[in-house]
């Protein structure tokens, strides 16, 4: 009799309810990373999600180098999200759950040009040595056409490939200094794998499947509203010469696919 009962017991435990899976909101040593690509909704996700966590429990800057120089464990205990401007190769070593949002590609640069004439200057970044941000100086003396031949190379950092550098390696100058060694179409690879191993990708000219696969994958419902949206437009894309969008698409060649990818739900985004 004693052996049967053991037998029901084992039986019983066997077909319970299955164990919760580890993830981030059960398991202190992990650690949820918004991979922000700059001008990509990334503070109406970001303000959509911090009601999830408590103030002290957000890592208080995007910056990748204030990220980075953090030691990845120490991250893990002290914070839960981090919202920041970083590569790939940062965002996976400090946290194992990572997502992000793309943008179609001429959207993007039409968007950082309006935002960078907008700034103010005594509110752009300065550099080391007193330089204060070139594209925001360059944006405010020249037209969007000047802009986009210009070849200096703070433009060229965000605008050439920008999502597809930072999806595949790093958000800084000199990360992306070091991938230059690599072929376009091991870059685009690179920037592939690394998005099919996150739990949400979105576009941003479709946020509600985005907010869906977040809820789905993290458990995270959020309301998403635009938030810091530059109000005054120097340039749109129905005034662009066809010069100038030739110029576009041989800069943004790999986000453009990236983006198609995407979109069409062959690198994991909800459909």
């Amino acid at each position: 009799m004693l052996v049967n009962m053991l037998s029901a017991l084992r039986q019983a435990g066997r077909s319970g309810p299955p164990r919760r899976p580890r993830t981030f909101r059960n398991n202190p040593a992990t650690l949820l990373v918004f991979l922000h690509i700059p001008k990509t909704a990334g503070t109406a996700v970001t303000d959509g999600l911090r009601a999830h966590f408590a103030p002290d429990r957000i890592f208080p800057s995007y910056d990748e180098g204030d990220f980075a120089a953090v030691e990845p464990r120490k991250l893990r205990r002290a914070y839960d999200f981090a919202h920041v401007h970083a590569g790939a190769n940062v965002a996976f070593a400090a946290g194992s759950h990572v997502f992000t949002v793309l943008r179609e590609p001429t959207a993007r640069l039409l968007s950082l040009y309006n935002y960078w004439r907008s700034e103010p200057i005594e509110g752009a970044t300065v550099f080391d040595g007193g330089l204060v941000d070139p594209a925001v100086t360059m944006a405010r003396s020249m037209s969007f056409e000047e802009f986009v031949f210009a070849d200096h190379p703070r433009i060229l950092a965000d605008f050439e490939n920008g999502q597809a550098f930072q999806l595949a390696t790093s958000n800084t100058d000199q990360g992306r200094e070091a991938a230059r060694a690599m072929t376009p179409d091991q870059v685009l690879d690179l920037a592939c794998r690394n998005l099919a191993r996150m739990g949400a990708i979105g576009v941003m000219e479709d946020l509600a499947p985005f907010a869906a696969r977040l809820e789905q994958a993290y458990g995270l419902s959020i309301a998403l509203e635009k938030r810091n949206v530059t109000q005054r437009r120097f340039v749109e894309a129905e005034a662009l010469g066809s010069d100038v969008r030739a110029r576009i698409e041989a800069l943004t060649e790999l986000d453009r696919t990236l983006y198609d990818r995407v979109r069409s739900g062959r690198l994991g985004a909800v459909a």
